[in-house]
């Protein structure tokens, strides 16, 4: 069977197997019951850590399994990218998926609750159930419980207790010679001690009266600070490195998330803009097209009115002098005219 930590791995190679994961963390956090950056933190702790392949903590597994549940997805699970990733098949790593996916709906991949801690950092210790006996009277049951628990009691007080010091061993073995000097060097040692004693004692009867100092020139010391508000001082000192460590690094999550959306918008932008380019651009041929063909019609229609003209200015070459073919004459020469002034 996998370990946690395989499974985590394994559940975030499939995660990032398409890219970038777009994950919804407002519903990750709403799950968890955390906030918005603690959630971003967990997060950014979780790529660092399977970047440099370290263990990534005890929480990581439901995380992951958050993450992988709340990420949007375009396309379904490229199987073959993840087996390669992972060393195996494409049908092994789809039924490992299947497996994992089944133990979180059921709840049995859920990680193991932490125990409790005392106030001295020892974890508790549960009280032991006592034994029962199968035969004998419930008097002697209850004697028997009651010697049980006596014994616990006891157990717990020599195991609080603090161990003797062990004797130093004697060499039994050794010689007598050794012995002589061995208590040759202790008479020599009480002989010193008593005479440091009675030089002390000399020196206190010569010793002159004590002056008293005047009070301004007695220094007061000064009082050392204790380990221990040395230690209260730097815990908030730690906290507030690490929350700004945190606030770091949310910020930089929003810049990166930031980017994203403004490279989307810039896409989607260029995007319109390319496609109401080619609408105009459409347009405007169509326009042109239209232009083109009526500007053919009014050619093709002078030229009809010209052959007829012409015509008719053949015909009246042809009537006989007089009033008619002035007219006729006039009336041409008007409509070659107008024709000149509309071109």
């Amino acid at each position: 069977m996998p370990s946690e930590e395989e499974n985590v791995k394994y559940l975030y190679t499939v995660l990032t197997a398409g890219g970038t994961p777009q994950i919804d963390f407002n519903k990750v956090s709403e799950t968890l019951g955390l906030k918005m950056s603690a959630t971003n933190k967990r997060w950014s702790r979780l790529k660092i850590a399977m970047t440099q392949d370290k263990n990534a903590g005890p929480a990581a597994h439901q995380f992951v399994w958050l993450c992988l549940k709340n990420s949007a997805r375009d396309t379904a699970f490229d199987w073959n990218t993840i087996a390669e990733k992972c060393n195996t098949t494409s049908g092994a790593a789809a039924k490992r998926y299947s497996r994992l996916k089944q133990a979180f709906e059921s709840g049995e991949a859920m990680p193991p609750a932490t125990p409790k801690v005392s106030q001295n950092g020892e974890k508790e210790k549960k009280p032991a159930t006592p034994r029962k006996r199968k035969t004998g009277t419930d008097d002697e049951a209850k004697k028997e419980e009651s010697v049980e628990g006596e014994d616990e009691v006891a157990d717990t007080k020599k195991e609080d207790a603090q161990p003797k010091k062990k004797r130093a061993r004697v060499n039994k073995k050794a010689s007598t010679d050794e012995i002589k000097d061995v208590k040759e060097e202790s008479s020599e040692g009480a002989e010193e001690a008593a005479d440091t004693k009675k030089k002390a004692a000399q020196s206190k009867k010569r010793a002159p009266a004590k002056t008293k100092a005047p009070i301004d020139e007695v220094k007061i010391p000064k009082t050392p600070r204790g380990k221990k508000v040395a230690a209260v001082k730097e815990q908030p000192a730690k906290e507030e490195e690490d929350s700004v460590e945190d606030e770091k690094e949310s910020v930089k999550d929003e810049k990166e998330s930031t980017k994203d959306e403004k490279e989307s918008v810039k896409s989607s932008f260029v995007d319109d803009a390319l496609a109401n380019v080619d609408e105009v651009i459409a347009n405007l041929e169509a326009h042109a097209n239209d232009l083109k063909a009526e500007h053919d019609a009014s050619v093709n229609q002078l030229k009809t009115e010209e052959a007829a003209a012409s015509e008719v200015y053949e015909d009246a070459q042809e009537l006989p002098e007089g009033p008619t073919q002035a007219r006729t004459e006039d009336w041409i020469m008007n409509r070659s005219d107008e024709r000149q002034e509309s071109d």
